[in-house]
């Protein structure tokens, strides 16, 4: 499924540890990937791990990835920009991961870890002179206004084991998170990245 994607700049007050993670995400996403069809498993990911990366995840989402020499011009632009959009709405589909997942994400752990996602993500916002607020239903209520984007986080399911342990019945599905960007105003989806939430279930 899932490469990561981005239909994805802002000057970067971001420490190199945003990066860094943001980095290790992307790692697990790839090491998912290539152990999709063997029997290795991929790296543990702690709820506190997972919470940082989605932050940062979101943070390069809405305001652009940090600066790099290598960054060109064909860096997607910031979606957030003063005077058009200047917040974003963050909601999970915290059932769906608990049932998707067989209770290995459990509610009650992934809504302390929204609120965790949102406090942290506001923070790093406000220095750019923006905000991020918690929808704690979902699919969230439209913004009342028209400077408000969306961003949605969704379990996804990823085949993984080799052909023999499918054939025995001992395969798994990886459990992806989704993360999308869409605008509420036009209902066009910006931005999208996939990567491990960190748990798996045996088929």
């Amino acid at each position: 499924m899932l490469t990561t994607k981005t239909k994805t700049a802002g000057p970067d007050v971001r420490p190199s540890r945003r990066s860094t993670l943001a980095a290790i995400g992307l790692l697990l996403l790839g090491s998912v990937l290539g152990t999709a069809g063997c029997s290795s498993r991929p790296p543990a990911v702690s709820l506190t791990d997972l919470t940082e990366i989605t932050v940062d995840s979101l943070t390069n989402l809405v305001l652009g990835p940090p600066d790099m020499p290598t960054r060109t011009a064909l860096t997607d632009p910031p979606l957030l920009k003063k005077g058009e959009k200047e917040s974003v709405i963050i909601a999970a589909d915290i059932a769906a991961f608990a049932a998707v997942s067989r209770g290995a994400i459990p509610e009650k752990a992934l809504t302390s870890a929204r609120k965790d996602v949102v406090r942290l993500l506001d923070r790093r916002l406000k220095d750019q002179g923006f905000s991020a607020t918690e929808s704690t239903v979902f699919p969230p209520a439209k913004p009342a206004d028209n400077n408000t984007l969306v961003a949605t986080l969704v379990p996804v399911l990823e085949s993984a084991g080799s052909p023999e342990e499918k054939a025995a019945g001992r395969g798994r599905q990886l459990v992806l998170i989704r993360l999308s960007v869409t605008d509420p105003l036009t209902g066009e989806m910006l931005r999208q990245r996939d990567y491990y939430s960190g748990r798996d279930v045996k088929r």
